[in-house]
This record gives structure tokens, C-alpha cells and sequence, in this order.
């Protein structure tokens, strides 16, 4: 019975880790990203339906920890907009329901009788997606979403910084990844 319980916890662990916080990246092929050495944000005209349209807080909090982890990684922000790069970036909010069946059991809660133990909640996945554009053909050589649950209204300085830290860790990867082939 313990063995279940610890492959059961063991499995709703990886379940949680896999759902609940995720970096997927993309990448031009033919594209040396190698070449890629200064970047600049890219202005952007947000739909009214962008989030980060009316909240300037969390775009220009974005924006910041984009650009500090790309100069940390060795990239130099270009003040002049001559850059190798372009850097979009565009934020989403959606309400997911999670169900937790844990089958039939003895009546422990306030209805009377048995059936199925069935618990519903909501939560909140934030997702930003940072794009990475070639000036001069203005066409997407790299894209990266990280996605994560969020409390509240935005998500905290802490989690947009950890967004940003392995979007770039990626796009670090999917550089090195190229290199090689």
C-alpha cells in the first residue's frame, strides 16, 4: 500500500511539474542564430485585446527582465535600434479547471453515502510569447513560450523573471543546438 501511495504522489509530482510550468522554443532552420550579437525591442502595436495594451505595468516589467537576462547570457542591447534582432513580446491569461477524482471511498465529507471523491478547482496559466525578429526581412527567426500558473491579477516579479531566465536559456540552446549541426 505504501508503494502506491509513493508512485501515486510520484506521478501527481511530474503531472504538476509537466502542467503547471513550461518553456517550448521554435526556431528558423536556415537561420545562423549564431551571427546574433545586439538586439532591440521591436515597437509594437497591440490589439485592444492584448493585456499588456492598457497594463504598461506588466509589459515594461516583461520587457526588463527579457532585456537583463538577454545581456546577462552576453547579448548588448543595441540604444540605436541597429541591432542583429528584433525582441517582441506578447502576454495571455487562461482560466483552466483541474478535477481530481480519487475514486470511491468511504463517506468522509458532508454528504451522506458513498460515490466518487471528486474535487474541482481553477487556476490561472499565464503565458508570454517572445519573438525574435530579423530586421532587415522582418521575418520570425526564433519564438519561445513560457507558461506557468499565476495567482492574482499578474504574475509576480519573481515568476515573469524566471519566465524570462529560461526563454533565454533556450534560445541559448537552440543556438548552441545549431552550431552543431
Amino acid at each position: 500500500m505504501k508503494i502506491f501511495r509513493m508512485l501515486a504522489g510520484l506521478g501527481l509530482l511530474l503531472t504538476a511539474a509537466v502542467t503547471y510550468g513550461s518553456v517550448k522554443s521554435d526556431y528558423d532552420r536556415d537561420f545562423d542564430l549564431g551571427k546574433l550579437k545586439t538586439f532591440a525591442f521591436n515597437a509594437q502595436n497591440r490589439s485592444d485585446k492584448d493585456p499588456l495594451r492598457t497594463d504598461t505595468l506588466l509589459a515594461n516589467r516583461i520587457e526588463n527582465a527579457v532585456r537583463s537576462q538577454l545581456e546577462a547570457r552576453g547579448f548588448q542591447y543595441a540604444s540605436d535600434g541597429n541591432a542583429d534582432f528584433l525582441v517582441s513580446y506578447f502576454a495571455s491569461s487562461k482560466e483552466r479547471l483541474n478535477i481530481q477524482d480519487f475514486g470511491y471511498a468511504m463517506p468522509r465529507r458532508w454528504r451522506w453515502g458513498f460515490g466518487p471523491n471528486i474535487w474541482t478547482s481553477y487556476y490561472t496559466v499565464g503565458s508570454v510569447v517572445v519573438d525574435f525578429i530579423d530586421p532587415s526581412s522582418q521575418q520570425l527567426i526564433w519564438r519561445g513560450i513560457a507558461s506557468e500558473t499565476v495567482s492574482g491579477v499578474n504574475p509576480s516579479d519573481k515568476q515573469v523573471n524566471k519566465g524570462a531566465e529560461d526563454l533565454t536559456k533556450h534560445f541559448v540552446k537552440d543556438v548552441k543546438k545549431e552550431r552543431r549541426a
